[in-house]
């Protein structure tokens, strides 16, 4: 009997024990998007223009105009050749909203899927360092930690960006009006948060995985989990910045 006591006890020591593992989260970021539509009909031809204080020949805008433009293709919209073809112009502004410091923990950043190497990945590869994983907390910690060496209780101070990215769609004929006159069909904000400022990274993303919002009422503020992995997600990414080689319409389904 006594022995069979001690079997029992160490029985419930090894259940009570056992660890349990952490479920696998795969990397994603969040969007917070806000779209408003208005009630009328209106054309889908569209012109492209960027903010009013930076020239046209700057090489930045350039590259983010072309992109905005793939992005209303995604939708469905229609790119005019000309102003006379064109039904709308679509304005596009980025800005830094805000900027805070935080202290975060690397340990929940580990645990929820973010350091699946060195911490060196996490600036290696900006779609890690650049946005907020699940939690919220933001994944930043000394370049030279090992995963091994992340703890629960490693913290950091860190700055947090809020960048916003504004699409804003008016009636071309009101183009050369003051904006408070303007005759607008739609506008879609779109905020992120994280460590970097670099919009040739943040911008593309951003966009990409606001598609499915642009120019469309979402009735409020709405919060969308975007998968890094996702091979829609990248093929959609790929297709706005130009560099997708295959069928188009894969990446937009």
């Amino acid at each position: 009997m006594l022995r069979g006591l001690i079997s029992g006890f160490c029985f419930f020591i090894v259940i009570g024990c056992a660890h349990t593992p952490e479920p696998h989260v795969e990397p994603h970021f969040n969007l917070t998007i806000d779209s408003i539509k208005a009630p009328f009909e209106f054309g889908s031809a569209f012109l492209v223009v960027g903010p009013a204080t930076i020239p046209e020949n700057d090489l930045l805008y350039q590259e983010l105009k072309k992109q905005v433009e793939n992005a209303l293709l995604e939708t469905g919209l229609g790119k005019a050749d000309r102003v006379s073809g064109a039904d709308m112009v679509v304005e596009f502004a980025y800005e830094i909203a805000d900027r805070t410091d935080r202290t975060i923990t690397i340990g929940s950043a580990k645990r929820n899927g973010w350091i699946s190497g060195s911490t060196d990945e996490i600036f290696e590869n900006p779609l890690r360092g650049l946005f907020q994983n699940n939690t919220g907390s933001i994944v930043r910690g000394s370049q030279s930690t090992s995963e091994s060496e992340v703890s629960e209780s490693t913290s950091t101070i860190v700055r947090i960006y809020k960048r916003r990215v504004t699409l804003t769609a008016f009636d071309i004929r009101d183009r050369n009006k003051d904006p408070s006159k303007r005759r607008n069909f739609w506008k879609t904000i779109i905020d992120s948060e994280g460590l970097s400022t670099d919009w040739r990274v943040g911008f593309p993303t951003m966009i990409s995985g606001a598609v499915d919002y642009i120019g469309r009422d979402t009735r409020g503020q709405r919060t969308v989990q975007v998968f890094i992995r996702e091979e829609q997600f990248q093929q959609r990414l790929l297709t706005i910045k130009g560099e997708y080689r295959g069928d188009r319409n894969t990446a937009s389904k």
